[in-house]
């Protein structure tokens, strides 16, 4: 029984999880399927697998909801994709959650706090680069500001694709006061070396990727200071035990109305973490 209930689960966000907007799919049903259930196993456990069955079975699909940015602005970075269903080949597949837009109003705020701590350093001097960017909602509402660079990483072709399409539409509307670029990678590896940096994440993937990230930033020896803006923070504390880190702030950040009514997956009580390494801190000086 737990078999049949599993399978059909399985079927169902197989046919939600994709769809014509969504990254490639393999069209082989059984590959499909492992794929799937080796996420959810990675990701809930075998007990939390079974009991995500009846949910999967009667959810009902945000994939054709569009949020108000996007009306506005005729981009498309609406939607809800479940980890299972941004499948690429690679080892990290079952460590990936979901693609989601973070809600603009929570980003903005979020912003606005990690300027009021910089002191004398400049944002001029800052390359933001958005780990697991999407289809590139940070990305535009961060090229808004003026960074030295704003840089997506996002392992998915297909999103990293809708992305870039994006980012043309974004930069014909003028919205942009930095220059902008997407790679398609591992973003558990970023490139630190061109000065002080702002990495935001929202919460794109599983614990044992978020320990891969902070030990690679750890060794990193040409990183300046770093920044990390997490929200959804489930992990922070990985940053600080790990990589010595120092967290300056965690908050439940407000969300305006229209991100309240439009948003697929934010909720009121969601914690945002800012955290920072500065270079002498992680060469042990």
């Amino acid at each position: 029984m737990k078999s049949t209930l599993m399978s059909s689960a399985l079927n169902t966000l197989h046919k939600k999880g994709g769809g014509g907007e969504g990254p490639r799919i393999s069209d082989n049903r059984s590959m499909g399927l492992w794929r799937k259930l080796r996420w959810s196993l990675a990701q809930r456990g075998l007990i939390g697998t079974l009991r995500a069955v009846p949910a999967a079975l009667t959810r009902r699909s945000p994939a054709d909801l569009q949020h108000p940015f996007d009306q506005r602005y005729g981009t498309d970075t609406s939607g809800l994709i479940g980890g299972a269903a941004l499948a690429t080949g690679h080892r990290h597949d079952p460590y990936i959650t979901a693609y989601a837009g973070v809600a603009p109003s929570r980003f903005e705020t979020a912003m606005d706090r990690w300027r009021g701590t910089l002191g004398d350093a400049k944002i001029e001097d800052y390359t933001f680069i958005d780990l697991g960017c999407g289809k590139g909602r940070a990305l535009l509402l961060a090229s808004r500001f003026p960074f030295r660079e704003v840089v997506g990483i996002e392992l998915n072709s297909r999103l990293a694709g809708i992305a870039q399409s994006n980012l043309k539409r974004w930069q014909s509307l003028a919205e942009t006061s930095s220059p902008i670029r997407i790679i398609v990678g591992d973003a558990t590896d970023p490139d630190l070396g061109g000065g002080p940096a702002l990495l935001f994440l929202y919460n794109a993937f599983a614990e044992r990727l978020v320990c891969r990230l902070a030990d690679n930033i750890a060794r990193s020896k040409d990183s300046a200071r770093t920044d990390v803006i997490y929200q959804n923070a489930y992990h922070a504390d990985v940053f600080t035990h790990r990589a010595g880190f120092r967290e300056l702030w965690r908050a439940e950040l407000p969300l305006c109305a229209e991100d309240a009514a439009a948003d697929p997956v934010a909720s009121p009580r969601d914690i945002t973490v800012l955290l920072r390494l500065d270079a002498a801190a992680q060469r042990g000086v």
